[in-house]
């Protein structure tokens, strides 16, 4: 008859089993998550060899009144003509507003001598961001020029616009729950993407700059389709002096 305590220690697992079977799953994942990355910044990339021109994939259909850092009431149909790259601000922002910023002006650095080339970036906390908070986030940037607006005002209105589907498209603004917030500024999740509007005002992309992990690649991207807006601008402009 066998005896229980050595039939017991038989089936017992060795502990270097179960880390190989823990280290073969981990690397497993690790090799899966690589193999999706891969792809997506090929498919990326290939996407910015392509020559096609970036989709339509909406209109500015109505339009924006707000008040500049200036303190000037301008409306958007002002920048009609101009191609346009606009989003979301909030300058006692915690999370990743900062870095939007400094993709803006990035692109301002590249385009920015291009008279026909504007930025706007929306203040959604309106009842803390007045025209002098602004004013003062944009020198503390070291942001200068006139071809970029810092807009406040209706907090309501500014959201609306921006979320509509037939406007911005951005997702809608979403108010933190005082238990999920990072410190006291942390009042809200927002569409951290920037648009591209064309001198036609259609939006032609909204790319997420703040990718984490492929930023370099969306931002390039976003480079790439804003120079072909610049050539289809710089086409139809020729094709208008041809029929004088």
């Amino acid at each position: 008859m066998s005896d229980p305590s050595n039939s017991a220690a038989s089936r017992k697992v060795n502990p270097l089993t179960i880390w190989g079977i823990i280290i073969i799953i981990a690397l497993g994942m690790v090799v899966g998550f690589n193999y999706i990355m891969f792809k997506l910044r090929a498919e990326q990339e290939m996407q910015m060899s392509d020559n096609a021109p970036p989709p339509k994939i909406g209109r500015l259909e109505d339009d924006l009144e707000a008040v500049e850092r200036s303190g000037r009431k301008v409306k958007l149909s002002e920048l009609k003509g101009k191609i346009m790259v606009i989003g979301y601000v909030f300058t006692r922002c915690p999370r990743g507003c900062a870095g939007v910023v400094a993709q803006m002006k990035v692109l301002q650095q590249k385009f920015g001598k291009d008279p026909r080339f504007h930025l706007v970036s929306v203040s959604l906390d309106g009842d803390y961001d007045t025209p002098e908070t602004l004013t003062q986030f944009a020198e503390a940037n070291e942001i200068t020029g006139d071809n970029w607006w810092f807009i406040t005002g209706d907090k309501d209105k500014l959201r609306a616009y921006m979320s509509n589907p037939h406007q911005i498209g951005f997702m809608p603004v979403q108010f933190v729950p005082e238990k999920d917030r990072i410190n006291d500024s942390d009042l809200y999740i927002h569409d951290m993407r920037l648009a591209i509007i064309d001198h036609l005002g259609l939006v032609r992309g909204r790319h997420e700059v703040l990718h984490p992990q492929l930023s370099d690649v969306v931002f390039e991207k976003m480079v790439s389709d804003l120079e072909k807006v610049f050539k289809e601008a710089d086409a139809l402009e020729e094709k208008k002096n041809k029929k004088k």
